[in-house]
């Protein structure tokens, strides 16, 4: 039965197409097969040929026998075929081998499934089949992973159809990971020789160079057809080269399975030549193409500079784009034409390059990576006589390389992007991330600190920030300092509450469709406050409404009913806060208070960390650091160990600078300042600066992100798998109007990808970085790792027929085939 549908004749051949692989099966001696069995029970040798490098030999015969760990026979044909032998239904399980790498065995299950489904019709470029066998082959394994701690699947899903008397037409193959489908593969019967029999489409010429219209000194003519073609068929007839009626000397050889080269002994002549091929040229099955003439004259026409893979003034480049230039035509350049430079500190610096001219493309590829955040500028140098096409024409006088300068990207933030809608109108404007009631979505609540407007900046559904925010005007046209959502009368609506006029707190009532009303003056006067900067919400234990704290120090306590906070207690008596963060410092469940500020009994800068306990008190930690000035701050667990930990960034008197985390010591106390470390090489910058933490890497750990001054630049400094913080890696700043760092920012997916973007005054720096996330990135490390040693590469896969595997792999083992 089988051997009706794959045909295993001396000689017999097949060829699939596979995207732009073409694969070519040619059976070299007899092969017997069984008439009621599932497998090929002997092969002698199989040769493949492939565009590209060879995969196995050409000349290798010989098969050893082997038997696998579920029993099946396999046969390993000493040039890499595998021929296998299946049961239709199989499974078992494995638990010697060590598939995530943490050196613990792992339990693998397998379930293998084979079916012979219905006739049905299959069309492949080697014609229509209105009856053929088809096939479906379904393998499952199962690793219960001691790194992801579950069970990891891995599912591949063959499917063949065969003609009787032709062999295999068609097929596909499904790899899921882990749950994540790959895109189906699919290979189709371009032609086959059966028998002696031939049926392919015939060659046809697809290009010629050189074409009409150019030709230079000394290049090969080169012929490329449409398909793969048998290289071992060479006549020396086979081009024929003619100038003024007399044949030109030159040799023929074939480039690759499409490309057939004929080389000039000497220069091409002045005037036409005409080139002629004949019909000899022959497919793997042995179908002849048809002949083709056509002539082509000596180039008069100068190059021009047409385009360019990195557009004059880029930003952002990759540290490995592809540098290339292209022409009007093809081009010899001379490496001293050019001048490649970087700038570094105001310094202009050569770059040493190597060149590569690939017809009409120029590449320069730099001898190492190109740096980071580092502008580059490519020119040519002096008339540019040395870039000429082949003929030798210098580039024309009104094309001269413009010179490309180019910005390079940073690590995990583009360069700032300007926002529509996003004018903040103050020079210290604030600036926080809320999430607005019924919305998945962050959103932007910002507003200037000398300006009477507040602005919520909504996403769009889909992510983006939408083109114009919502404004609201404090009463009697104040300045508002600082603003907050928070539901403030208890009707379970999101309001919106601001601190404006130095001293008041200014209600804008929210609704049900989720708009805010005009502002009602909630508390005229908070007695004893004056010049109030800020507002933060904050839960108290045994309180079912969220209180608020002003200025960090004053904790105005939510009412039982109405809107008007009415107890207020004083939790730091002395000192100016310069920035509240509210969070679970101990891990307890409970909202903490972390504050920077300036104590004016000791005229020194502090961190004071206000622990909440179950009744709504708090218990101070002050941390004192005579001598400085912090200048940011930001709280998260950096170290994973449930504990909030603090990172700030200051000055000593002396002008020297403290950059650093303070990790938590236990649930009760801070611990040292650990420094913060820059890359080797740099000097860190010196101004001022603003934090925030975030997972920026898509790994499940908070990271932190510092915006720093003088220069201007981005630091990310990501947690690592120990607890610690990794190298700071750079990216562009950004500063406000007035040309200032040091002001809130807002770290959040502002864009829908699901990765933290960072929002500065007017400007975004939108998060590029591709880190999957690290569970999810292990499970599929062990699936991979798995189907790399049981997987399914192959001209004809199915081991109910034949398959084969790369040379390089070890017996048994057959690898998956490149999509």
């Amino acid at each position: 039965m089988w051997a009706d549908y794959l045909p295993l004749g001396l000689d017999n051949r097949w060829v699939y197409q596979a995207g732009d692989d073409v694969q070519v099966v040619t059976v070299l001696s007899s092969t017997t097969m069984g008439s009621t069995t599932q497998a090929v029970t002997r092969v002698h040798a199989l040769q493949a040929a492939w565009s590209g490098n060879q995969d196995v030999q050409l000349d290798a015969t010989g098969v050893s026998a082997s038997e696998e760990e579920d029993g099946d026979l396999v046969l390993q044909g000493r040039n890499g075929w595998t021929v296998g032998q299946e049961q239709t239904l199989a499974s078992g399980t494995d638990s010697s081998a060590d598939w995530d790498d943490d050196a613990v065995p792992d339990k693998v299950s397998f379930q293998s499934k084979l079916l012979v489904l219905a006739s049905e019709a299959v069309a492949t470029p080697a014609g229509d089949f209105a009856e053929t066998l088809h096939v479906r082959r379904t393998r499952v394994w199962d690793v219960d992973s001691s790194v992801v701690k579950r069970t990891v699947r891995t599912t591949v899903v063959t499917e063949e159809w065969y003609a009787k008397g032709v062999g295999m037409l068609k097929d596909t193959e499904t790899i899921t990971l882990d749950g994540t489908a790959e895109p189906t593969s699919t290979r189709l019967l371009q032609g086959y020789r059966v028998g002696g029999v031939a049926k392919l489409v015939v060659p046809t010429v697809a290009s010629v160079t050189p074409a009409n219209g150019w030709v230079t000194a000394q290049v090969p003519l080169q012929i490329t057809f449409d398909q793969e073609m048998d290289r071992t068929v060479l006549p020396s007839h086979l081009v024929r080269v003619t100038a003024g009626g007399k044949a030109l000397a030159g040799s023929l050889s074939w480039l690759s399975g499409k490309v057939l080269q004929w080389a000039p002994d000497a220069e091409w002549p002045t005037g036409t030549q005409t080139a002629v091929l004949a019909a000899q040229a022959v497919n793997w099955v042995g179908v002849a193409s048809a002949g083709a003439t056509w002539t082509f004259t000596q180039d008069a026409v100068p190059p021009t500079f047409t385009s360019s893979h990195v557009s004059y003034g880029a930003v952002d480049v990759p540290t490995d784009q592809v540098l290339a230039w292209v022409f009007s035509e093809p081009v010899q350049v001379n490496a001293s034409a050019l001048s490649f430079k970087r700038t570094v500190g105001g310094v202009s610096q050569e770059v040493p390059f190597t060149l590569r001219v690939e017809g009409a493309t120029v590449y320069i590829t730099p001898t190492s990576a190109l740096d980071r955040l580092t502008a580059y500028r490519l020119t040519t140098v002096g008339s540019g006589d040395g870039i000429r096409d082949l003929a030798g024409n210098a580039l024309a006088l009104g094309s001269r390389w413009p010179g490309d300068s180019f910005t390079t990207e940073g690590a995990f933030f583009r360069s700032p992007q300007t926002v529509s809608g996003l004018t903040p109108e103050s020079t210290f404007p604030f600036m926080r991330t809320v999430t607005v009631a019924g919305e998945s979505r962050a959103s932007l609540l910002y507003g200037g600190g000398i300006s009477s407007r507040i602005y919520l900046h909504r996403q769009l559904a889909e992510g983006g920030l939408r083109a114009a925010p919502t404004s609201f005007t404090a009463a009697g046209g104040c300045d508002v300092s600082d603003a907050v959502l928070m539901d403030v009368d208890g009707d379970g609506l999101q309001d919106l509450l601001a601190v404006a006029c130095n001293a008041q707190l200014q209600w804008f009532k929210g609704d049900a469709t989720g708009s805010f009303g005009p502002a009602q003056v909630l508390t005229a006067d908070l007695t004893g406050l004056s010049n109030v900067k800020s507002v933060e919400v904050i839960h108290l234990a045994g309180q079912a409404r969220a209180s608020i704290l002003v200025d960090g120090r004053t904790l105005l306590v939510a009412p039982t009913s109405g809107a008007s906070f009415t107890e207020r207690r004083t939790l730091v008596a002395d000192g100016y806060v310069g920035q509240t963060r509210v969070a679970d410092v101990n891990g307890d469940g409970r909202e903490d208070i972390v504050l920077r500020l300036y104590t004016t009994a000791t005229s020194e800068y502090a961190i004071v960390v206000l622990r909440q306990d179950g009744v709504g008190a708090f218990s101070q930690e002050t941390l004192r650091f005579p001598g400085y000035v912090w200048f940011g701050m930001a709280v998260g667990d950096l170290n994973s160990d449930g504990l909030a930990d603090i990172g700030v960034y200051g000055q000593t008197a002396a002008g020297g600078f403290s950059r650093g985390v303070m990790y938590a010591g236990s649930a009760s106390t801070m611990g040292a300042v650990v420094p913060l470390q820059f890359p080797a090489g740099t000097t860190p910058p010196t101004g001022s600066a603003a934090m925030a933490m975030a997972d920026v890497d898509g790994d499940g750990r908070t990271d932190l992100v510092a915006l720093l001054a003088d220069p201007s630049r981005t630091y990310t400094f990501l947690q690592q798998a120990d607890g610690t913080l990794g190298v700071g890696q750079a990216d562009t700043g950004s500063t406000d109007a007035a040309g200032y760092t040091a002001f809130p920012v807002a770290l959040a997916d502002f864009t829908g990808d699901g990765r933290p973007d960072l929002v500065v005054y007017d400007k975004i720096l939108v998060n590029r970085s591709t880190t999957v996330a690290a569970s999810a990135r292990q499970a599929r490390a062990v699936a991979t790792r798995l189907l790399a040693s049981r997987g399914t590469a192959g001209v004809l896969r199915s081991t109910a027929l034949v398959q084969t595997q790369r040379a390089a792999a070890p017996s048994g083992v057959i690898p998956r085939r490149a999509h």
